[in-house]
């Protein structure tokens, strides 16, 4: 899967995606009309992380990395401006399978939540919303 546009997020699970952070924190708040979202599964030594990226000056802000995240692979967002994260290889509740999670992160807050969790997934790799329903696509 490469990069591709969806809901309004730049979804980019490939390796060395090319982004300038704009300085090293971590930066909180809500995600604004325009920004572009970075998925990227293998920085913060594995945990993954999630940016943002301004369209204009291309200067990137982290928003998100570690924290129940293991391999994130496709976010999207919802009417709250709350990241949906479909994570490959999360193991929230501590069962030793990592076979992924749904995961939800408030920009505003700062707080991640599990949403699903189950030792029936098989790396969830992408995740979307049709109308008020989440869809989780599982790689099985």
């Amino acid at each position: 899967m490469g990069t591709r546009l969806e809901n309004r997020v730049l979804v980019t699970p490939d390796v060395g995606v090319p982004y300038t952070f704009a300085d090293s924190l971590v930066v909180r708040g809500p995600v604004r009309a325009g920004d572009l979202l970075i998925v990227d599964p293998s920085a913060e030594a594995g945990e993954g992380e999630i940016a943002r990226r301004d369209p204009v000056n291309g200067l990137a802000d982290v928003l998100t990395n570690g924290e129940l995240m293991s391999e994130p692979w496709a976010i999207t967002v919802d009417d709250a401006g709350r990241l949906l994260i479909a994570d490959r290889q999360a193991d929230p509740l501590g069962s030793g399978t990592q076979r992924g999670a749904l995961l939800r992160y408030d920009p505003v807050t700062d707080e991640m939540t599990t949403v699903t969790s189950s030792s029936l997934f098989v790396d969830p790799v992408d995740v979307m919303l049709v109308g008020n329903e989440v869809l989780l696509l599982d790689d099985d």
